[in-house]
């Protein structure tokens, strides 16, 4: 499915207008990422800030925010860092719909009196097209254009008693359509509750409120603004984590999320996960039931994690994500 749509891709760019060839990259961008199309109430620039960035977290259905010691919350979470008690780094690949590529790096590097710092790094690229004009349909002339979209994000969190955690990120952010860019910065500010003796976890977040340094092709539109809660619980006697989280946005209506982790003796992990901003995509009665479910497993040793995420998406095909995590000795 991937290669028939990288195919239909290829020849509308083909014999596009050249006036028009920044339309099809921006209409693609926003047809092949869920989150960017999900039934919104308004357009936003860097809109890819929203796709989820690890596979443990996409399994669950990104119900996130108020999972603590984990590197891949960076992104949703930073308030959760502070928690985080060794070095701990990740990687995650996703050969996203339409042979999209992403990509996420994070690092996390806890210090005295229960703070934490860290980077992170998203990447998507939609790779390599031929630019073409009615004088020259093959572009044998002219060569190829792309497009990429970047965000550097940097982390701090602390630790305010033994429950409350509190952190934000300062990120950076950019996108390309051949010459043309636009750029922009970004704040994400968040709090964390752990209470342990109830097996309970809180979370409410505030991502991406920002400005648009320089928009593209003249338009500037605001950053997609969210503001996520959630919360986990873990039933006495049973290795079972509940997660659920209600977000709402300016690029989004308000959604759902509910997910749940089963944890095999701390080695094996069994993931499932439902979005209903995922499920909205839906254009017809024939797209497939499944969009919005998600699913997943973990394997852990002692000092490394494999994660892998499944998720279907309309009729775009299913994204798998696959992420590595290391916790340092």
């Amino acid at each position: 499915m991937y290669g028939y749509h990288r195919h239909m891709k290829c020849v509308m760019i083909k014999y596009l207008h050249p006036s028009f060839r920044y339309l099809w990259m921006i209409l693609a961008f926003y047809l092949v990422h869920p989150a960017l199309a999900d039934g919104g109430s308004g357009t936003t620039s860097f809109s890819f800030v929203r796709i989820i960035p690890g596979a443990r977290q996409a399994a669950l259905g990104g119900a996130f925010s108020s999972v603590g010691d984990d590197v891949n919350n960076m992104m949703w979470n930073p308030a959760s860092l502070a928690r985080i008690q060794t070095k701990q780094a990740v990687v995650t690949y996703s050969n996203y719909v339409l042979d999209i590529q992403y990509g996420f790096i994070g690092y996390v590097h806890p210090l005295r009196s229960n703070q934490a710092v860290g980077i992170g790094i998203q990447y998507l690229s939609f790779g390599t097209f031929q630019e073409t004009t009615p004088a020259d349909p093959t572009g044998s002339q002219l060569g190829t254009f792309g497009a990429d979209d970047l965000a550097i994000a940097l982390s701090y969190s602390r630790q305010f008693g033994a429950y409350l955690s509190g952190g934000a990120n300062l990120k950076f952010l950019y996108e390309r359509i051949q010459e043309a860019s636009m750029d922009g910065i970004a704040v994400d500010m968040g709090l964390h509750l752990s209470i342990p003796s109830r097996r309970l976890n809180g979370a409410v977040v505030l991502q991406h409120a920002g400005v648009v340094r320089s928009g593209l092709a003249g338009r500037r539109d605001p950053t997609p603004l969210s503001i996520r809660a959630g919360a986990g619980y873990t039933p006495a006697h049973l290795p079972l984590l509940i997660l659920l989280e209600i977000e709402t946005g300016r690029s989004h209506k308000t959604a759902g999320r509910i997910g749940g982790e089963f944890n095999i003796r701390d080695q094996v992990f069994l993931r499932g996960g439902y979005s209903s901003t995922a499920s909205d995509l839906r254009l017809e009665r024939s797209d497939s039931r499944l969009t919005g479910v998600t699913g997943g497993i973990g394997v852990q040793t002692k000092s490394y994690r494999l994660d892998y995420a499944v998720t279907p998406t309309l009729r775009l095909g299913t994204v798998h994500r696959i992420s590595l995590t290391y916790r340092f000795k």
